[in-house]
């Protein structure tokens, strides 16, 4: 069987390092800022089940369809779009005035987060082949 791999290209690389990042930085804000969040909104702690049901939907949803998305667009420009959704989920969160913002664009951050986590998983196998 014969592997092919993918050129390495510097423009992807530091795209996927910057979609790293913002695959993983969400995560751990949440927890940490949602005690504070919750008092804002005046509304029980448990609601951070809306987000993180809604969230967990749409990471789902855009890891399954990343195989056709990668195909359509390629690994560079599915990375940069799913920053580009992370980035302005993350911004809405910052500046949302009502927790039903918040879960709309949890659902947009999910989107994001499962195709840059499929996206990298395609990039990396492509670039740097099976581990030997």
């Amino acid at each position: 069987m014969s592997t092919t791999r993918t050129p390495t290209r510097g423009s992807t690389l530091l795209l996927a390092y910057f979609a790293f990042v913002s695959l993983g930085l969400p995560d751990g804000l949440l927890g940490v800022g949602w005690p504070s969040i919750s008092e804002d909104f005046d509304v029980p702690r448990e609601s951070v089940g809306l987000l993180l049901a809604l969230g967990t939907a749409g990471y789902l949803s855009s890891s399954v369809a990343a195989g056709f998305t990668i195909a359509r667009l390629g690994v560079g420009r599915l990375l940069a779009g799913s920053t580009a959704l992370c980035s302005i989920a993350l911004a809405t969160y910052a500046m949302s005035p009502a927790l039903a913002l918040m879960v709309v664009f949890a659902l947009v951050l999910g989107l994001g987060g499962g195709a840059i986590d499929s996206g990298l998983n395609a990039y990396a196998a492509a670039a740097f082949g099976p581990a030997t």
